[in-house]
């Protein structure tokens, strides 16, 4: 029974979800036949929340992979969230949280991570998962061991003319030095 006839509140409902709200008028017009009553239907549907949108930053190292998963999850309907490093079909590691971190990996490598996270969406579902996956890659290992200028720097730099300098360059993974 409602107390203001102009307003009704629902508590307890799922997302997502028709509803047959009923309402029913109890009057009595004076006329004689006493008390009636009179019916009106009305089908509603409750607004879907909506799932959790996965933007992940990562950083390549070369040895290890590192990173965030950065969620945009504006009913808050997030549960759980799973990395999982493979290498092929290998499972490397997995760990729990917003936060990763995997290291002792090969160097200038292609890795697939595999980003699980659950979610409810109060709709009866009760809740559900959503797996994305990522092809990552390790930085590669370079390093400047030695630089040498060519030729006479002070009288090239007083001329204006170009000064050239010779670099050694360690690069175990052949990785693309521009």
């Amino acid at each position: 029974v409602i107390d203001d006839v102009n307003t009704a509140y629902f508590s307890k409902l799922l997302s997502g979800q028709k509803y047959q709200v009923i309402v029913k008028y109890v009057y009595d017009l004076g006329n004689g036949k006493g008390e009636q009553i009179t019916e009106a239907t009305i089908e509603a549907k409750t607004k879907a929340k909506p799932k959790p949108v996965l933007k992940l930053e990562w950083i390549g190292e070369p040895d290890a992979l590192s990173g965030s998963c950065l969620f945009e999850d504006k009913q808050s309907v997030l549960r759980s969230c799973m990395a999982e490093l493979y290498s092929g079909d290998e499972l490397l590691e997995t760990v729990s949280g917003m936060e990763f971190s995997f290291g002792s990996l090969e160097q200038f490598t292609e890795y697939t991570l595999k980003i699980t996270y659950g979610y409810d969406l109060n709709d009866g579902e009760g809740e559900q998962t959503k797996t994305e996956v990522y092809t990552v890659k390790t930085s590669p290992y370079v390093d400047v061991t030695e630089c040498k200028f060519i030729g006479d720097v002070a009288s090239s730099y007083n001329q204006g003319d170009s000064i050239y300098l010779r670099f050694t360059i360690d690069n175990p993974t052949g990785a693309e030095v521009t």
